[in-house]
């Protein structure tokens, strides 16, 4: 969860593709490391996706399909 927070923080203050090495510098600013083989992965996933498309996959990583419901429903 802690990449995907940083992706969504960082396309929230204008960056709108970031990279795993944007990831990694603000992690580590406060002194988190990151697993190179789990950012890779997950910014293949993410890559070009919008904040909303972000919510929805990450929902959908958490809950399963029961989020697709939720966020119809949201919607």
């Amino acid at each position: 969860m802690r990449y995907i927070a940083c992706y969504l923080l960082l396309q929230a203050g204008g960056k709108e593709n970031p990279t795993a090495a944007d990831i990694k510098n603000l992690l580590g600013t406060v002194g988190i490391e990151s697993d190179d083989d789990r950012l890779k992965a997950l910014l293949s996933e993410l890559s070009g996706k919008s904040i909303n498309e972000v919510n929805t996959f990450r929902w959908r990583r958490v809950f399963g399909h029961v989020a697709d419901v939720i966020w119809a429903a949201d919607c």
